[in-house]
């Protein structure tokens, strides 16, 4: 029996359930109601792994949580983005834009790899695709979570807001790319001198997410007052699983709120 529940055991530590279970743990109960498994359409089924909500006296601040384990030994590596402006979050509300933007050069990223630290590799690969992936099945199941929310507000604006966050909470490492590349020369396309990494808690991923095929009425078409380059481009946090504590402690809540 004991090998039996020793095999169960492995076999769900392959899915990553219990990195869930465990992050439901670290989210204030007291203050945020908490649902599992919430689904939405947005080009196709989506479903968040969490959604928490803390209602303030005057606005809602959803968070739409994706857990995504990855093996001990990997890091996600990820470079500054050019354009430092990044989503606070997107909003629905009487007298409010459709989203709320700010400055932060210290944590604005472009495209991850995830890359091996520890492998029995002479020559491991940074492969982009998981981050990506990892990255678009949050986007889809955030902007379904909150096209259900601009669908549901009738013939006006709710007098009462509406913010909407989207986390990715991982168990990988995360890293950014600190060297100035005016140093990659053009000819080769290669970075020749030592590369230095910074690790870090979180970083906000600016990932594009177009609309997908078969979606007629994206909510993102209305929203004209956010940059263009903007629009279709989603602001991620992207956390490392150990730091849920701080990036759930009120003060950064109330932050997230525009309190």
């Amino acid at each position: 029996m004991a090998d039996e529940l020793d095999q169960i055991k492995n076999a769900l530590n392959r899915h990553g359930v219990f990195l869930k279970k465990a992050t439901l743990e670290k989210i204030p109960a007291r203050e945020l109601e908490i649902f599992e498994e919430v689904g939405s359409s947005f080009g196709g089924t989506r479903v968040a792994d969490i959604v928490a909500v803390q209602h303030f006296p005057d606005r809602n601040l959803y968070f739409v949580i994706e857990c995504k384990r990855v093996a001990s030994e990997r890091r996600w590596i990820f470079f500054r983005h050019k354009d430092v402006k990044v989503r606070v979050a997107r909003q629905i509300g009487a007298g409010q834009p459709p989203s709320e933007f700010q400055i932060d050069p210290a944590g604005s990223c472009s495209e991850g790899f995830e890359y091996p630290f520890r492998s029995k590799s002479d020559d491991p690969t940074a492969e982009q695709d998981p981050v990506y992936r990892a990255a678009s099945q949050l986007s889809a199941a955030y902007l379904g979570f909150v096209q259900d929310h601009w669908r549901n507000r009738g013939s006006g604006l709710p007098e009462k807001g509406e913010r909407f966050v989207p986390v990715l909470v991982t168990t990988a490492r995360l890293s950014v790319v600190q060297n100035v590349f005016e140093a990659a020369p053009l000819s080769t396309g290669r970075l020749d001198e030592k590369l230095v990494l910074k690790d870090l808690d979180e970083v906000i991923l600016k990932h594009p997410f177009p609309t997908p095929e078969g979606v007629n009425d994206d909510f993102r078409h209305k929203t004209a007052a956010d940059p263009w380059h903007h629009r279709y481009t989603e602001s991620l946090y992207v956390t490392r699983a150990e730091s849920l504590g701080e990036f759930f402690s009120e003060f950064r809540r109330e932050a997230l709120a525009g309190l």
